[in-house]
C-alpha cells in the first residue's frame, strides 16, 4: 500500500504511517477511527491518503486536491496542541482547553470539512478493500518460548503479569492470537480498563452537561462543580497512559490480588499501608521500551528498588541508548536476545536480587493534589478517586 499505491519511498514508508497514527488520538475526539488501536482502519487509512499520497492516478480517482493538505496540516496540529493541552498541565487551564477543543469540534467549519473529507474518503471501495486485505494479512507470531518460560516462572513462585497501554479489547485480541490467552487468565492489565472506572459515564456525562451550559459565559453558579468534577477527571486521566501513576494502579492490584489481579483494577482500591509494610512487593519488570517502561517505574519508585530489565529488541533498540543516560536513570539489566533474558529469569535470578516495594505507591500525581478539595472532605488523593467511582451521582445532584 504505501509503496505501491501511494508511492512512497520505502525508508518513509514507516516514518509516514507512524505520522499518521500520531493523530489517533484527535481522530478519535472527532468521532472517528482511531489507528493507534486499529492500524486497518479506513478512517486512518484515508488521511494517509489525503496527507501523503504522491500518485497522481490514485489522487484522481480518490477525488483529493494536494493544495489542501497544507490546511488539513493547520487544522490537525491546533487540534493536536488543544488535546494535548487538554491532557497536560494544571487542572484549570486543561479544562478551558477542553472547552475551546470541543468548541472547535462544534462550530469550526475546517473542522468539520475534515472529518467530512475522511469518512468521504474512507468510504471509497479502494480504501475499504484495502482495510479489508490488511485485516486478512496481519500478522500473527506465535511466541512458543513464552510458554517455557512462564511454566519455569510458575515453578519459582513468581506471577507472570501483562501490562500494556491501549484499548484493552485490541490487546486481549493480540495475546488470543499469540496462544498466550490461557496463560494469562486476569493477569492482564491495560490502560484502557484503568480508565474505565464503575460510573465513570455519569461523570463524563455531567462535565458535558455542564460545559454546554457555559455557553461561553465567563462563570455560572454552578462553575465550582465543575471543576470539582474536572478534577476527579484530571486524576482518572493520569492512568490512560504507561505513566508512573498506571504502574502504581498497576502494582496496588498485583498486591491485592496476586493470581488474579485484573479483579480489582477497575477500582479505585488501593493496599493501606499497614498491610503493605507487612507484604512487601517484589516486583521485576522487562520492557522493550525505555520511555514506556523504565522511566515511569524509575519516578515511581526511584533507582534500585524493584528489578527494571529493558530487552533492546525490535523497533525501539536503537531508542534512548543507555551510555547517554545519567546512571541513577538507567535499567537494572539489559539483555539483546531472548534467550539470554529467558535464561537470567528462569536459572539466575533469586529473590535477594530484587529490592521490595515496602510501600504503597501514590495512584495519583501529587502535583494535581487540590488543598481545597481535600479541606472539602476529600482527605486524601485516594478518597478523592474513590469518590468518583462510588459518588458521582450524589455529586451531580
Amino acid at each position: 500500500l504505501l509503496r505501491t499505491d501511494l508511492r512512497l519511498a520505502g525508508d518513509d514508508a514507516f516514518r509516514t504511517f507512524e505520522q499518521v497514527r500520531s493523530h489517533g488520538d484527535i481522530l478519535e475526539r472527532l468521532g472517528l477511527g482511531n489507528p493507534i488501536h486499529q492500524r486497518n482502519h479506513p478512517h486512518g487509512l484515508a488521511l494517509l491518503c489525503m496527507m501523503h499520497c504522491t500518485n497522481p492516478a490514485l489522487l484522481r480517482e480518490l477525488d483529493i486536491h494536494t493544495d489542501d493538505r497544507s490546511g488539513y496540516g493547520i487544522v490537525l496540529r491546533k487540534l493536536r496542541e488543544l488535546d494535548y493541552a487538554a491532557r497536560h498541565g494544571p487542572s484549570e487551564a486543561r479544562l478551558e482547553a477542553e472547552i475551546t477543543l470541543r468548541n472547535a469540534q462544534r462550530h469550526r467549519p475546517e473542522v468539520k470539512r475534515l472529518r467530512s473529507e475522511i469518512e468521504r474518503v474512507a468510504g471509497h471501495s479502494i480504501v475499504t478493500r484495502w482495510a479489508d486485505s490488511y485485516r486478512a494479512i496481519e500478522r500473527e507470531q506465535p511466541l512458543d518460548e513464552c510458554r517455557p518460560l512462564f511454566d519455569a516462572l510458575s515453578s519459582k513462585g513468581a506471577t507472570p503479569v501483562v501490562v500494556s497501554e491501549g484499548c484493552t479489547k485490541i490487546q486481549l485480541e493480540k495475546l488470543e492470537r499469540l496462544g498466550l490467552s490461557k496463560l494469562l487468565q486476569g493477569r492482564v492489565l491495560v490502560t484502557d480498563a484503568a480508565t474505565n472506572l464503575p460510573e465513570i459515564h455519569r461523570l463524563d456525562d455531567a462535565i458535558s452537561r455542564l460545559i454546554d451550559e457555559r455557553k461561553g459565559q465567563a462563570s455560572l453558579p454552578n462553575e465550582d462543580e465543575l471543576a470539582l468534577l474536572w478534577y476527579c477527571r484530571c486524576l482518572i486521566d493520569a492512568w490512560d497512559g504507561k505513566t508512573p501513576w498506571f504502574f502504581a494502579r498497576c502494582l496496588h492490584a498485583i498486591h491485592h490480588a496476586p493470581a488474579s489481579p485484573e479483579s480489582g483494577f477497575n477500582t479505585p482500591m488501593f493496599v493501606p499501608a499497614d498491610r503493605w509494610g507487612e507484604e512487601p512487593l517484589y516486583f521485576v519488570m522487562v520492557g522493550d521500551r525505555y520511555d514506556k517502561d523504565v522511566k515511569p517505574l524509575i519516578d515511581l519508585l526511584g533507582p534500585g528498588v524493584g528489578l527494571k530489565i529493558r530487552l533492546r529488541m525490535g523497533k525501539y533498540a536503537h531508542l534512548h541508548p543507555e551510555d547517554e543516560l545519567p546512571p541513577d536513570r538507567r535499567p537494572d539489566k539489559t539483555f539483546t536476545d531472548w534467550d539470554s533474558l529467558a535464561h537470567f529469569l528462569t536459572d539466575e535470578l533469586r529473590i535477594e536480587d530484587v529490592k521490595p516495594i515496602t510501600a504503597p505507591p501514590d495512584i495519583v500525581p501529587q502535583n494535581e493534589i487540590r488543598r481545597e478539595y481535600i479541606e472539602r472532605g476529600l482527605n486524601s488523593p485516594y478518597e478523592a478517586v474513590r469518590l468518583v467511582a462510588t459518588a458521582v451521582a450524589e455529586m451531580m445532584r
